[in-house]
């Protein structure tokens, strides 16, 4: 079957996070990984049945459907693997990201059989790559997947191979319908988890694979070394609240955390010193330049349209020493070395009257410097987000803008009658919560224009999350 000449109605859905259960240990607190495997294949399933106006269906994974970042998957012991995989898992190379891709796949083999059908009922699949499944990068891992999809396609039934690999299409940036529509994950807007040069998101050093982002280190050099802490909810932790767990974890624990916190430090620190190298940068920046140039061919876009919206990004906080120390909260650490010591010094060497007031005054700076600090770092990726939309939409001119990224769903109109979402997650867990899970965009075409909903997946239905946006112009 050829692909339709009939434009396609459009389904959005993004964080997926299909794969955050693969690792050497067991991983009690992801129980809500059943659910969402539940409920996305019976998305994938209605859809695959249920057409609007016998128009096929353009699926559009908005970012981070597998969670590459989260899979700590251990060499055997007959492979000839660094010591760095040895402790912390294969690495994000080509070949060891298919490693883990073949991995996800088998742990989840319902999704990836129904998504299979989607595609082979002759609907498309887009796949925007996020901040979580960035090593979708490389060509290998796009053919390793659309194999995967190929093969459960062929359970029902001979197909022909090009046909179905016709229908999936990977999007390294963002997705964009002209006069309609543009879609991007949304996480370079997030200095935590942006990346310099998005359309060259190798390291410095080529055989390091991905360059890691602060999520990425994270997650590799901490979180995946506690088996028990579980990666969701942690935006809105305070120090006090990281405090409070670490103390939970008893003296042993707490040492444990320590020693892996100061790894991770060390870690991003030797990140940061690569990135200054110069000659390996320019080498990095002039090959985000000739994709760029590809892209603008593969679009139809001006070279000059998408420096505009690159410019919009935030830098990333591995480039900026100081946001990385506070980000780490060692400026934090740092002020109370300065308070114990002052108020040490105060109650040792202070004379008379001083001797209790000195302590007293320190405490008071201590508390103004934490509170003007803590104003300093901007943890929550959805205020981040909702300052870009705008902007976009005077660079595109397109009527709709579509983020993810953030787990929170959101229908916000813009100027111009034109409208911002955010498809929010398919993740039920502790944040952003049951009844806020998964969401997805749906946008019909009729003959009045396009009609945008940003609905939610419940009782085997798409069911209305908030009020419809009004239909774009024709």
């Amino acid at each position: 079957m050829a692909l339709s000449m009939v434009e396609p109605n459009i389904l959005i859905i993004s964080d997926l996070h299909l794969g955050e259960d693969v690792k050497p240990y067991s991983v009690r607190h992801l129980r809500h990984l059943a659910r969402l495997e539940r409920e996305l294949e019976d998305f994938l399933d209605h859809y695959t049945r249920a057409r609007d106006d016998d128009r096929p269906w353009r699926l559009i994974v908005n970012g981070d459907m597998v969670d590459f970042m989260s899979v700590c998957l251990l060499p055997s012991a007959e492979e000839d693997s660094r010591a760095e995989e040895r402790r912390f898992g294969l690495g994000t190379g080509p070949l060891e990201t298919k490693r883990k891709l073949e991995m996800v796949v088998q742990r989840h083999p319902g999704v990836f059989r129904k998504l299979a059908r989607f595609v082979a009922a002759g609907n498309q699949l887009v796949i925007i790559l996020g901040n979580h499944d960035v090593e979708f990068h490389w060509a290998v891992v796009q053919d390793t997947f659309k194999e995967a999809l190929y093969r459960f396609a062929c359970e029902d039934g001979e197909l022909a191979r090009p046909e179905i690999e016709a229908r999936i299409s990977f999007h390294p940036w963002f997705y964009c319908e002209r006069d309609l529509l543009y879609v991007e994950h949304g996480h370079q807007y997030d200095d935590y988890c942006s990346f310099d040069y998005i359309l060259n998101p190798e390291a410095p050093r080529r055989e390091d694979g991905i360059l890691l982002s602060i999520g990425h280190a994270a997650i590799r050099y901490f979180v995946n070394l506690i088996p028990d802490m579980d990666p969701h909810g942690q935006e809105e932790w305070t120090l006090l609240g990281y405090l409070r767990w670490a103390l939970g974890q008893g003296l042993r624990g707490l040492v444990r955390l320590i020693y892996y916190y100061c790894l991770m430090i060390w870690r991003l620190l030797g990140l940061w010193r690569e990135l200054r190298e110069r000659a390996l940068d320019l080498k990095r920046r002039q090959e985000h330049f000739a994709r760029l140039k590809q892209l603008a061919e593969r679009y139809q876009i001006d070279e000059q349209t998408l420096l505009r919206l690159e410019a919009l990004k935030r830098p990333m906080v591995l480039r900026d020493f100081f946001a990385l120390i506070q980000m780490l909260f060692l400026d934090r650490f740092a002020l109370g070395v300065l308070w114990l010591g002052a108020t040490v010094v105060s109650l040792v060497e202070a004379p008379g009257l001083w001797k209790p007031v000195l302590p007293l005054l320190w405490t008071a700076g201590a508390l103004m410097c934490n509170q003007l600090l803590s104003r300093r770092r901007d943890l929550d990726p959805a205020k981040k987000l909702a300052r870009v939309p705008q902007a976009i939409r005077q660079i595109v001119k397109t009527p709709y803008v579509v983020f993810g990224h953030s787990h929170d769903p959101v229908a916000q109109p813009l100027e111009d009658g034109a409208w911002y979402f955010n498809t929010g997650t398919w993740v039920p867990a502790e944040r952003p919560g049951l009844l806020h899970a998964f969401t997805h965009l749906l946008i019909r075409r009729t003959g009045e224009g396009a009609r945008a909903e940003l609905c939610q997946w419940r009782n085997g239905g798409s069911a209305l999350y908030q009020m419809p946006a009004p239909a774009s112009p024709r």
